[in-house]
């Protein structure tokens, strides 16, 4: 960078022009190499450093000349929408391309030693520090309409995590647990959510699969319980799956343990076909019947396997649906589908 945008870390907003970065070939090595075009910035002089890309995105970096800050949805950054994304690490990399065009130091999974820059300087780069980490994957349901479907259904459907905590139904999403201070999850109709700078490819792609989006956000405490504060952890293999993928698939278990039929329902053994049948009349069971608190959590454990959640008000209306059986099918991007920023 050059020395008189040195200022830059006392803070700035920077607006990027979309061809602001780009990517050249080394004619003698052949390597593909980012390059950032400071004609194609605008710098505006303010307290924190709010970085403008293409089709409105934003992050934020602050800098107190020892440690970098780094916020936002790198993944969506200079995107025009990010229907998918990409892995945790490859966001940790995009982020590192940003601040390389800022003259800021990378984040690394090692301590890692900074030259001076005359008496003023980064003394120290120490192991990244991840604060917050969203993981995503879409589902198909075949149509708008089997989709707000499935939305019904699972406005009544609470995690294993938070049994005391009851779902929040928008219309056209769920969340749960909302407003805590460690993790949350959202399942939302993605069509409604793409934003005015998708192509109508997209947007029409969303809407004729009845695309959802189940988008789990980790927080800092949630993230420290789990040792994944660091790229380390991140970068594990737990039975040749991706961490993101273990977490995930822990949180998404209101999604998977709903494959049930009316039959099954109706097979439902002794005793706790009983409290079944007595929720689905519209009875609600951690009320009516007496027992110890342990217990009636067992009774929802085991009922969660059938799709039921007695924790849960019970909602006729959702019943009559519940009959046609709507499987959630995991998407993968098409072949036409674009990852890359602008």
């Amino acid at each position: 960078m050059q020395a008189d945008l040195k200022p830059l870390h006392d803070g700035y907003v920077v607006r990027f022009e979309p061809e602001a970065f780009r990517k050249s070939i080394d004619l003698e090595t052949g390597e593909i190499r980012p390059m950032f075009d400071a004609t194609k910035a605008e710098y505006t002089a303010v307290r924190r450093m709010e970085h403008v890309g293409s089709y409105d995105t934003k992050i934020s970096v602050r800098c107190d000349g020892r440690r970098v800050e780094l916020s936002g949805n790198v993944g969506r950054f200079g995107r025009p929408d990010n229907l998918f994304g990409v892995k945790v690490l490859e966001t940790i990399e995009r982020a590192n391309e940003i601040l390389a065009a800022l003259g800021l130091p990378p984040f690394t999974g090692h301590d890692r030693t900074i030259g001076h820059a005359h008496s003023q300087g980064f003394l120290k780069s120490h192991n990244a520090v991840i604060t917050r980490v969203d993981l995503t994957a879409n589902f198909s349901t075949g149509s708008r309409d089997a989709a707000f479907r499935v939305l019904h259904w699972m406005c009544g459907q609470g995690t294993c995590r938070n049994s005391g905590k009851n779902p929040r139904f928008y219309g056209n999403g769920v969340t749960w647990n909302e407003g805590s201070k460690r993790w949350y999850a959202k399942l939302y109709f993605k069509a409604d959510e793409l934003g005015q700078h998708v192509s109508d490819a997209v947007r029409q792609y969303c809407a004729d699969r009845g695309i959802l989006r189940y988008e789990v956000s980790l927080k800092a405490r949630e993230l420290a319980d789990m040792g994944l504060q660091s790229m380390a952890g991140w970068s594990q293999v737990v039975e040749g799956q991706r961490m993101e993928n273990v977490i995930y698939g822990k949180f998404a278990q209101v999604l998977t343990r709903n494959q049930v039929t009316v039959t099954e329902i109706q097979d439902i053994p002794k005793k706790l076909g009983l409290i079944a049948r007595s929720y689905l009349n519209g009875e609600n069971p951690y009320q009516t019947l007496e027992a110890s608190l342990r217990t009636k959590q067992r009774w929802r454990s085991q009922l969660l396997k059938y799709g039921l959640d007695i924790a849960q008000p019970i909602d006729v209306t959702r019943l009559t649906q519940r009959v046609r059986l709507i499987e959630l099918q995991p998407v993968v991007a098409p072949n036409w589908y674009e990852r890359t920023a602008a």
